[in-house]
């Protein structure tokens, strides 16, 4: 019995998850650890100029 796949993100942002072999995806949000703002920012990428 399969209980499902975990995914582990590596920075914030939109992504598409894949499995290989299968035709199966989704998107997903990533937001930063304990982010602190306005919901609507929380999925945006950092600024590289910050």
């Amino acid at each position: 019995m399969s209980l499902g796949r975990l995914f582990e993100a590596k920075r914030p942002g939109l992504v598409r998850l894949t499995r290989p072999g299968i035709s199966w995806a989704a998107f997903g949000r990533i937001a930063r650890t304990a982010y602190v703002g306005r919901a609507e920012f929380r999925h945006l990428e950092d600024d590289i100029d910050a």
